[in-house]
């Protein structure tokens, strides 16, 4: 007896051979028939499917896999990691950028709460209130999610929590002794058992005090003997690295090389953005120079442009390196902000560091952000109107005009500052184009007040593929599928194949987009985040069950998996 028939659509099977019409039956969570499907749901046994999905006039493809991701937090309150499911994603990686929840020892949740504030944006409130803190051990916390896990979970061991699991408070001073990293491979090792996919490491981030991440104090030789522990299970290193700077950025692909070559391991490195001229091309050409090496490394793109949203009266990636914006972003109380922003002498030194006059890049950057919404309706008329046009009807400068015009709407006014990266198609193909790049690495669940994060995959599938003709939908749908699910092994998923698990989803081609942005207070204590749903994703199926669908939203099905772990 079949448990669910995908009937009637345009199968993409995520292997990149040419679409085909096709029903799809599910048994007991897998794959067990792509093909005819007898009228009454069965093959061959004369009983009815327990369920149908009509995909007639859609297309059918393996769920979608985001490799970036931070709803490590998240999970706690949200089984489904919305809206992921919304936009056909089944299976998420977690524990990027050397932060991850597990393990770690009870007095040090603090500390790593506020280090994913720092880096990611994330309220304190939602650590204090919606994390159901219960572990100390990664294995722990594997065993806690899966109570309740409505999307698949592939999760990284952060470095800097394992360094500050085996080495306490001088994790975040010192390099560790030879002990110290035997104590780490151990535990990395019993993470790996236990499902996680890798371990992420940093080489840039700083913590909320302004000092290095612990992952960035690690000498080489820790790094090489964590990766020596990664090799034993053919697990992923991921790096964020001097992602800036081409020289930087080539001499960390160096490294990741090396380390590919002698472990036998996969490696990654997030993000390749195209923010400085000829930054793209050189990484590209140093990729294959590389992969003619053997080493095995991936760059992670996000296929559209990142505009960042900031707000005077919240911490922001916009304005925090600007000289003595973070003290005053950073300030508990709404009074006390204003009253800063109201002291001439402060106001100067804020003005004079956010609109530097010998710094023409960060002065464009002011000129072009605008207004994207107001508390105050009275304030409504500047609504879309960048700084610029604001500051020359006010005489004033674009940083006087922007403290201005959040003084009056009581900081409730957020700005947008347009995308600065990312934007040039040509480019953007020839990044997306190429076989060391992988595609979905969204960054969704953090910056939840900052960055724009969901939907990267109706980008490529309406943009990119549809609209723009950049790729055939086979070639896209295989990036974002059986790709990843091979460079990050991912037993039996990303194909609509039968013995793979069902992770299936069902889109209209003609209509599928990223959605309309939403202000929302949806998680613990009221915290609002910005969010966008999904367009033209019609039905999202985990492991054979329906787990969500346009007409019908969430269900009550809780059939995530550990992605990373062989399950029968």
């Amino acid at each position: 007896m079949l448990d669910l028939v995908v009937r009637g659509g345009l199968v993409v099977d995520g292997s990149g051979l040419p679409a085909y019409r096709a029903d799809v039956g599910v048994h007991d969570g897998r794959i067990v028939r792509v093909g005819t499907v007898d009228t009454d749901g069965t093959v061959g046994t004369g009983t009815e499917a327990a369920c149908t999905v009509d995909a007639t006039g859609r297309v059918v493809i393996p769920g979608l896999i985001d490799i970036h991701t931070h709803f490590d937090a998240q999970l706690s309150w949200d089984a489904t990691a919305t809206p992921m499911l919304e936009h056909g994603v089944t299976t998420v990686v977690t524990g990027n950028c050397s932060l991850s929840l597990a393990p770690l020892r009870a007095d040090q949740r603090g500390r790593m709460s506020r280090m994913f504030g720092q880096i990611e944006q994330l309220p304190q409130a939602l650590f204090e209130d919606g994390v159901d803190w219960s572990w100390e051990t990664f294995a722990e916390w594997i065993a806690v999610r899966e109570r309740s896990l409505g999307i698949n979970l592939a999760p990284l061991v952060g470095h800097s929590a394992l360094r500050m699991y085996v080495m306490g408070d001088d994790a975040h001073e010192r390099a560790a002794t030879p002990r110290e990293i035997a104590e780490m491979q151990g535990e990395l090792a019993r993470a790996l058992a236990a499902g996680a996919v890798g371990l992420s490491v940093s080489c840039v981030d700083i913590d909320e005090t302004g000092k290095p991440v612990p992952s960035r104090l690690a000498a080489p030789e820790e790094i090489d003997a964590l990766a020596e522990t990664l090799g034993a299970a053919s697990a992923m290193l991921q790096m964020v690295p001097e992602y800036w700077d081409a020289t930087a950025l080539c001499q960390r692909i160096d490294e990741l090389a090396e380390l590919s070559i002698r472990y036998q391991i996969p490696t990654t490195f997030s993000p390749l953005l195209d923010q400085t001229p000829g930054l793209v091309d050189t990484v590209l050409a140093h990729l294959d120079a590389i992969s003619s090496t053997g080493g095995r490394i991936y760059a992670q793109v996000q296929p559209r442009g990142i505009d960042v949203n900031f707000m005077l009266s919240e911490w922001n990636f916009a304005l925090y390196r600007c000289s003595g914006w973070s003290q005053v972003l950073r300030m508990s109380d709404r009074d006390d902000q204003l009253g800063a922003y109201g002291d001439p002498e402060i106001r100067s030194r804020l003005i004079a560091s956010a609109y530097p006059s010998d710094d023409p890049v960060r002065r464009e950057q002011l000129d072009t952000a605008y207004v994207s919404a107001v508390g105050d309706r009275s304030l409504s008329s500047l609504i879309g109107r960048n700084l610029a046009d604001i500051a020359r009807e006010r005489g004033v400068t674009p940083a006087e005009a922007m403290i201005d015009v959040a003084v009056a709407d009581g900081l409730e006014t957020r700005f947008t500052k347009p995308p600065s990266s990312n934007c040039d198609p040509q480019t953007m193909g020839r990044m997306l184009g190429h076989p060391a790049v992988l595609i979905g690495a969204s960054d969704a669940g953090a910056h939840v007040r900052g960055f724009s994060t969901y939907g990267d995959t109706a980008v490529v599938l309406g943009e990119l593929v549809r609209d723009r003709a950049m790729f055939s939908l086979e070639h896209a749908v295989k990036r974002m599928t059986s790709d990843l699910a091979a460079a990050w092994n991912l037993p039996d998923r990303g194909l609509l194949r039968p013995g793979y698990k069902a992770d299936i989803t069902v889109f209209d081609p003609a209509t599928i987009d990223r959605g309309v942005e939403v202000d929302v207070a949806d998680m613990p204590t009221g915290c609002r985040r910005y969010l966008r749903g999904s367009v033209g994703v019609d039905a999202t199926i985990v492991n054979g069950c329906v787990a969500w669908t346009a007409h019908g939203g969430y269900t009550t099905h809780r059939a995530g998996q550990i992605a990373s772990r062989r399950v029968a």
